[in-house]
């Protein structure tokens, strides 16, 4: 929490987070994928929790806080493709996490495809997103937990129509442990 991520790409040149495969050879769950943490307000008693996805042994790993306006630094015009792992039983990073990001955080035309798991996670936060598109991931395409209080405008998703498993548009659990 506190630090920034600057990707700002332009419609004819975004910036791709993608695997480290050879062309032919790149598939979902090659990566990680892109983990914000900020300090905005979230539904978790004491306001703060460990973001899934990352060993609970790791400093630095909290999220949430009391300030809305929190800043994580501007997504705009991305790509994230091939991400995703899953490091145990419902402990698994998302093409993107967003965990207690606040509304200072710009996301804007993004997208995510490939991904191994949910395309947009958002664990609680103030963040508003326009433009996201989700294309071909193992998971839900949007999920919300710990109390989301964001605006999103134009989603798109695209599902695998193979891909089995209990792949949702939307997932919202506010508190999953509640």
């Amino acid at each position: 929490p506190g630090a920034k991520l600057i990707a700002e790409g332009t419609a004819d040149e975004p910036i791709v987070f993608t695997s480290q495969a050879p062309e032919g050879q790149k598939r979902a769950g090659d990566w990680g994928g892109l983990v914000l943490l900020g300090k905005a307000p979230v539904n978790i008693p004491g306001g703060k929790g460990n973001i899934e996805g990352i060993l609970k042994t790791v400093s630095g790993t909290e999220y949430g806080g009391s300030d809305p306006n929190d800043s994580s630094g501007v997504l705009k015009y991305v790509r994230v493709e091939y991400a995703g792992v899953v490091l145990s039983q419902d402990n698994e990073v998302n093409g993107i996490t967003f965990g207690g990001v606040g509304a200072g955080t710009t996301v804007d035309f993004v997208q995510v495809r490939m991904a191994l798991d949910d395309c947009f996670e958002f664990f609680g936060g103030t963040v508003n997103a326009k433009h996201l598109v989700c294309q071909w991931n193992q998971d839900d395409g949007f999920d919300f937990d710990n109390g989301y209080q964001g605006k999103l405008q134009y989603l798109v998703l695209q599902q695998d129509p193979a891909h089995v498993g209990e792949d949702n548009g939307f997932e919202s659990d506010n508190d999953a442990n509640g």
